[in-house]
């Protein structure tokens, strides 16, 4: 442990205990230590679905689709609800 002077919001100096280093990121056990909270996520791309799904043209035609290639969609909009509720 170290001792670290800190400035307050309100402009006050005081002396706090810190660990020497925050390589749990700031949780240990499932409670946070007081130290900063550290979060590195990944998210993989989602893969196209090959396999042939039954479907209707716009006209009420039934058909197939089936995947052919990459088109991953951007999960960007959905990842930031996902971190949070996996912090929360």
């Amino acid at each position: 442990f170290q001792l670290q002077n800190v400035t307050t919001s309100n402009g006050e100096s005081k002396t706090v205990v810190r660990t020497i280093t925050n390589n749990s990121g700031g949780v240990q056990g499932g409670i946070t230590n007081g130290e900063d909270i550290v979060i590195r996520a990944a998210f993989k791309p989602t893969s196209t679905i090959r396999k042939a799904q039954k479907t209707v043209t716009r006209d009420l035609q039934p058909t197939t689709l089936e995947g052919k290639g990459r088109h991953d969609p951007c999960v960007v909009p959905r990842a930031v609800p996902i971190v949070e509720a996996m912090v929360a």
